[in-house]
């Protein structure tokens, strides 16, 4: 009877822990495949929402012509093809943004270094019908958004330096440089449009010298009107650094970001303010040795040593102090609280020495070179309408750099929990919490092939992508090399790239 007793608990233990596995799994119903020439240059993918994927590249087949065809394929969300157009154009033009607005896809080109007009190509959602418009550069602006708003486009970047917004406006093709922005010392944080009410919102930090640095929310209508600012300062010893804006909630604005509290780059914490309907701002900073969680990235050993610390300074009456650089993605907005996920990554430099031996006394010189932004761990915090943090956890990141600032964790938020997933390597790495509890383990799970007598060779990790696609559903893109196992076809081994549809139960 023990014996029974105990095979059962034991069958009851291994089952219990599948259905978390399988619970926290995700399923991968969909692959599309396009195969590729050795020298094929990858399809870029962006998502249409519910209204499928947008793949788009150069098809360079004749190196020596001064133009080449680009191609342009809209597929529904089965991922099966819509249409397929191309459209040719110079060599020297490059893609700088993109946008999906009023069923219309946008791509904007340029010829850097040249004062030339930008290339405007709107593609028809239902036919893929192309229009191209030049559109005059007024000013020479480094973009860093491109947005549609009504019946007006947003180029929003810097000239010499200052922080710019120019509207530019469809039907009459006139433009209009926006007040109370080219500033020294600014920084455009975000440039969010809400469609509905045909207006957008961009959020600027201030750095001014021997200024506490500062931020401002300011909303204009689709004809560039300024409708609201706010100003959001911290204390004089705090500096924001970078900031979100989480939405409006009541009449009131909820903010949040990271600031620090010396002139650096590196923060110290992350604030959250509530703005209400007077401007009247509450907030409170959480430095990250307050933040019971936010190690729990690291292992064990080391994560019990930096919490020892803190609690020797704490003793002591000291704050211990720890620097991170953040990139915090947009707010998401669940229920009746919000959640704010950080990358935090650090830049990576390589040197390469002279020809001479510096241990003889010989000649010597070396070089220093940017080799892009390593990644670390990514944060996730909770918290309510007044800025109150409600929960906080953190989730290692393995294996990824990039020589671009951007973000590569997805977070998805379901029923009651948050997956916090990333593509490396042809596998999926996920990990779920539950408010503050992290369930134990990494979940890999490698991308799918098409079929089962097949395996990948090689990802090449530079050019693949997982992203929010619509709904509980994302997608991951990239390019692999596959052999098929059964020797007896004919072409065994090919180069593809692949779309695969990714969905949380």
């Amino acid at each position: 009877m023990r014996k029974t007793n105990i095979a059962v608990l034991l069958l009851f233990v291994l089952l219990g822990g599948c259905f978390q596995i399988v619970y926290a799994q995700p399923q991968q119903p969909i692959r599309l495949e396009l195969e590729l020439d050795l020298t094929d240059e990858p399809y870029e993918v962006e998502s249409l929402g519910a209204d499928g994927l947008i793949l788009y590249r150069f098809r360079d087949e004749n190196k020596l012509a001064s133009d080449a065809p680009y191609e342009f394929i809209r597929y529904d969300t089965a991922l099966q093809e819509v249409w397929n157009k191309t459209y040719r154009m110079g060599r020297e033009y490059q893609l700088i943004g993109w946008d999906y607005h009023n069923d219309s896809i946008y791509f904007l080109y340029e010829q850097f270094g040249i004062k030339e007009p930008y290339q405007l190509i709107k593609l028809d959602k239902l036919t893929g019908d192309t229009t191209v418009t030049n559109i005059r550069k007024v000013l020479p602006i480094q973009l860093t958004s491109f947005e549609s708003v009504g019946k007006a486009i947003i180029f929003a970047g810097y000239v010499n330096g200052r922080s710019t917004v120019i509207l530019y406006n469809r039907e009459d093709g006139k433009q209009r440089v926006l007040p109370n922005f080219y500033e020294e010392q600014s920084e455009i944080m975000e440039v969010v449009v809400d469609d509905e009410a045909e207006e957008f919102h961009v959020t600027i930090v201030n750095k001014q010298p021997r200024e506490p640095f500062t931020m401002t929310l300011r909303t204009f209508n689709a004809d560039g009107v300024l409708t609201h600012e706010q100003d959001l300062a911290l204390p004089e010893e705090l500096n924001i650094l970078y900031g979100r804006a989480a939405g409006e909630t009541r009449g009131h604005s909820v903010v949040a970001g990271t600031f620090s509290d010396k002139r650096s780059d590196y923060s110290r914490g992350i604030f959250v303010a509530d703005v209400d309907e007077f401007g009247e701002i509450n907030y409170q900073t959480y430095a990250y040795a307050d933040l019971d969680n936010f190690f729990n990235y690291m292992k064990s050993k080391r994560r019990q040593r930096v919490k020892r610390r803190i609690e020797r300074r704490r003793i002591k009456g000291r704050k211990a102090r720890f620097s991170y650089r953040l990139l915090v993605q947009d707010i998401i907005e669940k229920d009746d609280y919000f959640v704010l996920v950080g990358e935090a990554f650090y830049p990576v430099y390589r040197y390469y020495g002279g020809s001479g031996v510096a241990s003889r006394g010989a000649s010597n010189s070396s070089s220093t070179y940017f080799d892009g932004y390593r990644y670390t761990h990514a944060v996730v915090m909770a918290f309510n309408a007044e800025g109150k943090v409600l929960w906080n956890n953190s989730f290692e990141i393995e294996g990824i750099q990039s020589l671009t600032l951007q973000e590569f964790v997805e977070v998805h938020v379901n029923r009651d929990r948050i997956v916090l997933l990333y593509l490396y390597d042809g596998e999926i790495r996920s990990k779920v919490i539950r408010e503050d509890t992290m369930e134990e383990g990494k979940f890999f799970d490698p991308i799918e092939v098409k079929f089962g007598q097949e395996v990948v060779q090689r990802n090449e990790n530079d050019v693949s992508i997982l992203e929010r696609w619509y709904a509980d559903y994302f997608f991951a893109a990239g390019v692999q090399d596959i052999r098929r196992l059964n020797t007896r076809g004919a072409d065994q081994n090919r180069r593809v790239f692949y779309v695969n549809k990714i969905v949380y139960p």
